[in-house]
C-alpha cells in the first residue's frame, strides 16, 4: 500500500497512512494480488471515466477510493490472475494457513475494545451501514460472545 501511495502522490508521504484504512476491506483477496505489478496497474489505470463509448482508464493523481482500488485490482487480477493461479498451485501450501487466519480473526474479534473501535471508526463513513453489517457478521462468526456490542440492526441474526 505504501508503494501505491508513493506512486500516486510522491510529494505527500503521509498519504500512505490513508491507504492503511483500506487494508481490512482488502484482506479477503489472495496475497498474490498485492505485488509491485498490481500497484503499478492501479497507479496507471485506477481512475475510470465513464463515457458514452465506454470507460476510459487514466492515471491516479491522488489516493484511490476503495471502489477505485477494488475495480483496478479486479481488472488486473482478471487479466493476469489465471497464470498467477497456476504458479500458486505449483507452490506447496503453507501449513494450516486457513486455521491460522481463522484463529487470528477469532483473537481480533474476541477483544471487545477492538469491536467497539471498529464500529466507532465507521461513524462518518459513507458506507457505514454495509461495513457495520460486515463487522457484525465477523463478530457473529468468530466471537459470538461479543455480539451484544453490535447494534441490533447490524446483527446477522436480526435478519432471520
Amino acid at each position: 500500500m505504501a508503494m501505491l501511495a508513493k506512486m500516486v502522490t510522491p510529494s505527500e508521504p503521509q498519504t500512505a497512512a490513508d491507504l492503511v484504512g483500506l487494508l481490512p476491506l482488502l484482506r479477503w483477496h489472495p496475497d498474490e494480488m498485492f505485488c509491485p505489478a498490481s500497484a503499478v496497474h492501479v497507479a496507471k489505470y485506477g481512475r475510470v471515466i465513464m463515457r458514452d463509448e465506454g470507460p476510459t482508464y487514466h492515471p491516479l493523481s491522488r489516493i484511490p477510493s476503495y471502489g477505485e482500488l477494488e475495480a483496478a485490482l479486479g481488472r488486473w487480477w482478471h487479466e493476469r490472475g489465471s497464470w498467477l493461479a497456476v504458479d500458486r498451485h505449483a507452490l506447496p501450501a503453507p501449513p494450516d494457513a486457513n486455521s491460522t487466519w481463522r484463529a487470528q480473526a477469532a483473537i481480533e474479534w474476541s477483544d471487545p475494545a477492538n469491536v467497539s473501535a471498529s464500529l466507532r471508526g465507521l461513524e462518518d463513513h459513507p458506507m457505514a451501514p454495509m461495513l457495520s453489517k460486515l463487522i457484525g457478521a465477523a463478530v457473529w462468526r468468530y466471537a459470538p460472545q461479543n455480539i451484544h456490542l453490535i447494534p441490533e440492526e447490524y446483527r446477522p441474526d436480526a435478519e432471520a
